[in-house]
C-alpha cells in the first residue's frame, strides 16, 4: 500500500517542482535534482494540472 500523502502535503510539493523547473538554470533541463529527488518533466506536467485544479477549487470556493 502507496503511504498516504496529505492534499496540502501534495501541492506544496507540486509547487515546489514549478518553481524549481522555473529556474533559469533548469529551463532546458529534461530531468532535475530537487531535494536528493530525480525529477522528470513529465512530473512537472503534473504539478501544473494539480496546481490548476487547486487553483479552480480555490477561486471556485471564493465566489460561493
Amino acid at each position: 500500500m502507496a503511504p498516504s500523502v496529505s492534499p496540502d502535503a501534495a501541492l506544496a510539493e507540486a509547487r515546489s517542482i514549478i518553481d524549481a523547473f522555473a529556474l533559469s538554470e533548469n529551463a532546458d533541463k529534461a530531468v532535475i535534482n530537487l531535494n536528493g529527488l530525480m525529477v522528470e518533466r513529465l512530473h512537472l506536467d503534473q504539478a501544473l494540472r494539480l496546481a490548476a485544479k487547486a487553483d479552480a477549487i480555490n477561486t471556485k470556493g471564493k465566489a460561493l
